[in-house]
């Protein structure tokens, strides 16, 4: 894990505030002022201010994202991830945007997300969508088989037409709004995306906006 990546996670510094803080010249690893881009081995010395930051122990969540919140812990937004008031700071593993809910898996664990969203992991991601136009056999076909969006041709998927008006897709990538681009390169529009698995993690019973704590087993 990189410097700048320990000090989030464990001093709960914005990117602004540990840029103030190295040009002070006040973050040193084992006394000496070093790059933010240190890779950190886990035996050294790492303080602010000569105040050692030590790791955190690790936390794992899941959490049933509403519309409306943002994956982010920035301090200039309302309703994010800084706002569910948890122990520790922690980030989310594979981002829904705004406009969508549902599963995110929520830690501090840099490696765990390295584990699960690289994309050579091929972890499965599942979503239920809805669509302002009927779903035809054809835009079925074309979501599995790929299409070109930002100039880049998206893997296979598995797609199931639930209604007229909604489907289940399965992703092993995670584009930048992959699905609502898809849909709308197919020729439809995405009215409703909620996210249901992630690996072997679903929802299970997890109620809109509600979050449970749980082991590194659960999820891997």
């Amino acid at each position: 894990m990189r410097l700048h990546s320990y000090l989030k996670n464990n001093a709960d510094l914005t990117k602004s505030e540990l840029m103030k803080l190295f040009n002070e010249g006040k973050i040193k690893v084992d006394g000496e002022v070093t790059t933010l881009l240190y890779e950190v081995r886990g035996n050294e010395v790492i303080t602010i201010d000569d105040k050692e930051i030590k790791e955190l122990p690790k936390v794992y969540y899941l959490y049933n994202k509403p519309i409306g919140v943002t994956c982010t812990n920035s301090r200039n937004k309302i309703s994010n991830l800084k706002d569910l008031n948890l122990p520790q700071r922690v980030f989310s593993l594979g981002r829904l945007d705004k406009d969508s809910h549902g599963l995110l898996i929520l830690t501090n664990d840099g490696k765990l997300s390295d584990k699960l969203m690289n994309s050579k992991s091929h972890v499965e991601k599942e979503y239920i969508v809805k669509t302002k136009d009927v779903i035809t056999d054809s835009f079925i076909d074309k979501m599995a088989s790929g299409v070109v969006i930002d100039g880049v041709l998206t893997k296979k998927a598995k797609v199931k037409k639930l209604d007229n008006y909604t489907f289940d897709i399965i992703l092993t990538e995670g584009r930048n709004r992959q699905i609502r681009k898809m849909t709308s390169v197919c020729q439809n529009y995405v009215t409703d995306l909620e996210r249901i698995r992630i690996g072997k993690v679903d929802l299970d019973g997890l109620k809109l906006g509600e979050i449970k704590k749980v082991e590194i087993k659960d999820i891997i």
